[in-house]
């Protein structure tokens, strides 16, 4: 009786640890092997761009601005980067450069990252396109807000 017991007791634990192994090693997912279809809302970036506005400098205070942008797709498509160059003036002081932009795969929304040549950083998050708009949160620093 006594070896019964102890037989059962062993082959029960044999086959958990059977049953944990072969979970442990099964492989993980393959990663994509192309971008997501909704990378293709993104495609319009792509070239040599030059741009003209207002940047809003604080309250009540603005600045003109000129720049330009070279957006090339990079990383076997997932991501686009931006090389984005405003031109320094008297009354605006301050360039942001290169950032980069994609869809996260797990997310399913555009995210972009932005690293600005004062050492700033800006991060942020956008579900795509409502009719011909973009909308973003992103989570800044604002040098002139120090």
């Amino acid at each position: 009786m006594r070896f019964t017991k102890h037989f059962t007791t062993t082959t029960l634990l044999l086959t958990a640890l059977v049953g944990v192994g072969s979970t442990v090693a099964q492989e993980p997912p393959a990663p994509p092997s192309k971008p997501a279809a909704e990378n293709d809302a993104l495609k319009m970036f792509v070239g040599n761009w030059t741009c003209t506005g207002t940047a809003n400098l604080g309250p009540g205070k603005t600045a003109k601005i000129k720049a330009t942008a070279k957006v090339k797709n990079e990383l076997g498509g997932f991501w686009q980067s931006y090389v984005y160059i405003e031109q320094k003036t008297k009354d605006y002081p301050m360039a942001i450069t290169p950032w980069h932009l994609g869809l996260g795969t797990l997310s399913k929304k555009f995210v972009r990252d932005e690293f600005q040549s004062n050492g700033d950083h800006a991060t942020g998050t956008s579900t795509g396109w409502s009719g011909d708009t973009m909308t973003w949160d992103l989570e800044l620093q604002i040098p002139w807000a120090r």
